[in-house]
């Protein structure tokens, strides 16, 4: 499942969502940061991609976490897990996208991606605020429009995906890809703010990325 062969080492990203404090991403980084070593043999460390949560400056974000994500890799034997929330999925695909552009030709790189309540198409209460401001907010002129949205909902490289949806989610509309190998699909009761704070929500990503480097 892992394109690393015995990893020694793996960070944990969480991207959050539009209009999310990082406090509210607090429980599940420490959920994942126990235990520190995994597996016996890989060491993890988890951190929260700083950005800012409304008004970003989309292309910057992209590029910022892109960055984070190359740099760890050029580390031998290190494995990125990037964990996202809402509208932190649509940045954190259009920086994997990029990363794996640079490898194009080569071996994937070991990237995971666990998705809570992505954005993936548009939200219609997005279209509701886009309605009111127009694309003021740079976040909502994406969430309003179906196609913006879903850009680079798919990779041309297969890696390992969680998606989890929230059936009680009035914020979002899912969207259901083709399976394949790699990727591995969950429903939950909650609400889209709500399964971020989950517990089930949190064993499910962990072991998920426990998988990754196992």
């Amino acid at each position: 499942m892992n394109p690393v062969k015995n990893p020694t080492k793996q960070t944990v990203i969480l991207v959050p969502g539009f209009c999310e404090p990082r406090p509210l991403l607090w429980p599940l980084r420490l959920t994942l940061r126990s235990p520190a070593v995994v597996n016996g043999h890989c060491t993890r460390k988890v951190r929260i991609f700083k950005d800012r949560i409304v008004f970003r400056d989309l292309e910057n974000s992209a590029s910022k976490l892109r960055q984070q994500i190359e740099s760890l890799l050029k580390e031998p034997n290190h494995s990125v897990a990037i964990v996202t929330h809402s509208f932190g999925d649509w940045v954190a695909r259009q920086a994997i996208s990029r990363v794996l552009q640079d490898f194009e030709g080569r071996d994937a790189p070991a990237i995971s991606l666990a998705s809570i309540a992505p954005i993936m198409t548009a939200s219609p209460i997005a279209r509701g605020l886009h309605w009111l401001g127009g694309d003021v907010i740079s976040e909502v002129a994406v969430m309003s429009n179906a196609s913006r949205a879903s850009t680079n909902v798919t990779f041309d490289v297969a890696i390992p995906r969680l998606i989890v949806w929230a059936n009680v989610d009035v914020w979002i509309r899912t969207m259901e890809l083709e399976g394949n190998a790699l990727l591995e699909i969950q429903h939950i009761w909650a609400s889209h703010l709500s399964i971020v704070l989950h517990p089930r929500v949190h064993r499910s990503v962990k072991k998920f990325i426990n998988g990754v480097i196992a």
